[in-house]
Parts: structure tokens; C-alpha cells; sequence
């Protein structure tokens, strides 16, 4: 039996060199979707289960129970360089979504983006995409509750890598071949001071935790 995996995409958390790695390590069909999608139209399961991966970005409960056969994986980032590789994609996008216009027409500097409180879902992905969806994340009030949800998932995944240790992370893995061809290059990425860096840590304190936890429990 070949490799079956499922694969939440954590935005800007090298996805794509990683969930290309592997597409071309399983044998079956590859199912990519991405949470808009999957409200509008939700597959039946038999269509999942005709996959050897299912990746893309959606919140990793709201998938139907899936045969034991899938590996659940993911790849994660501090959650700091992750916002900000989040700010310059924003501010950038070729078709903006709302928030990206309302960006790019204020001409935000990171400052701004680091203040808006519009911003609290992309800031909290890891909370978003391994607790209770984006909707579940808005209503939850007990933040304790989604980062203890959220580390008791990635604990049971069959494997958890980390960007800035890739290379190590998909060689502890052992499957599939990676190019690093769509990560951005550091000279590309916003430059941000001590001061920024820390008031960032600051609103990214639940991502934090779940980051650190799940990066000590798997040895990095």
C-alpha cells in the first residue's frame, strides 16, 4: 500500500515546496482544496477517501472522519516571521481580497498591520486551522481552551515539521523530494526592528505556545 496523507496548509509556512514533495510521493489522486471551497460544496467522503492526499488550506476539523490509513502532517513556523511573510503577500497580491485592498490602498507599513484587529484570524492560525475552523475561533472566548485543543491535535499527527529546520524536518519524515524553489528569499522579506518583533510576540502569545510545545515535544 502507497502513502496516504492529509495536509493542512498553514499559509506561509512553506506549503507548497512541502505539499509538493508530496504529491509526487504518493501513487493516487491528489485533492486540493481550500476552506472556501470546501463551506460552499462539501465532497462526500468517498471522494476524499479516492485520494492518497488531501492539502490545501482548511482547518483540519472540519473534515469528515477519514480512514486510520491517512497520515496526518504538518508544517509549521514562528509565528512572527510567519505574519510578516503574511504582511508582505498582502500588500502584494496580484488579486486582493478585501482586506489586501483596504491594505494596499492605506498603504499600511508594518506598524498598521501589526495594530488592526481585522487581522486576529490570520495572526491565530494555528488556533483557526487545528481547533474549531475560522467561525470557531471568533465565537470561542476561552483562548486556554482553543491552545490546549489545538496542541492536543498536532500531538496525534503522524508528523510535524518545522521551516526553519525543513530540510531536517522532511528528511525525519523519509518521504518524497523537496524544492525550496517557492520559499521567499530572505533579501525579499520585510525588514522588522526588535521593537516591532516583540510587540508581534505579544499578540501572538497563544501561537506561541502551541509552536514552542509541539516543536519541544518533537525534539527541535
Amino acid at each position: 500500500m502507497g502513502h496516504k496523507f492529509i495536509f493542512p496548509h498553514v499559509p506561509k509556512s512553506a506549503g507548497r515546496a512541502f505539499g509538493e514533495g508530496l504529491a509526487n510521493a504518493v501513487d493516487g489522486e491528489v485533492f486540493h482544496l481550500n476552506n472556501a471551497q470546501f463551506l460552499k460544496n462539501t465532497p462526500p467522503r468517498f471522494v476524499f477517501e479516492r485520494c492518497d492526499l488531501i492539502w490545501g488550506h482548511f482547518s483540519y476539523h472540519t473534515l469528515p472522519r477519514l480512514s486510520s490509513d491517512y497520515k496526518r502532517v504538518a508544517m509549521i513556523r514562528d509565528p512572527v516571521d510567519r505574519a510578516v511573510d503574511n504582511y508582505d503577500y498582502f500588500m502584494n497580491m496580484e488579486n486582493p481580497m478585501r482586506s489586501s485592498r483596504i491594505m494596499m490602498s492605506e498603504n499600511w507599513a508594518l506598524d498598521d498591520f501589526i495594530s488592526s484587529d481585522n487581522n486576529r484570524t490570520v495572526f491565530h492560525l494555528y488556533p483557526t486551522m487545528f481547533t474549531f475552523g475560522v467561525d470557531g475561533f471568533v465565537k470561542q472566548q476561552d483562548p486556554e481552551k482553543l491552545v490546549k485543543r489545538a496542541i492536543d491535535t498536532l500531538s496525534k499527527f503522524h508528523f510535524v515539521g518545522f521551516v526553519e529546520c525543513f530540510d531536517e524536518s522532511v528528511k525525519r519524515l523519509g518521504v518524497g523530494e523537496y524544492r525550496k524553489t517557492h520559499m521567499t528569499p530572505d533579501e525579499h522579506k520585510s525588514k522588522i526592528t526588535d521593537e516591532q518583533r516583540e510587540r508581534f510576540r505579544n499578540v501572538l502569545e497563544p501561537e506561541y505556545e502551541i509552536y514552542n510545545t509541539i516543536r519541544k515535544a518533537n525534539g527541535y
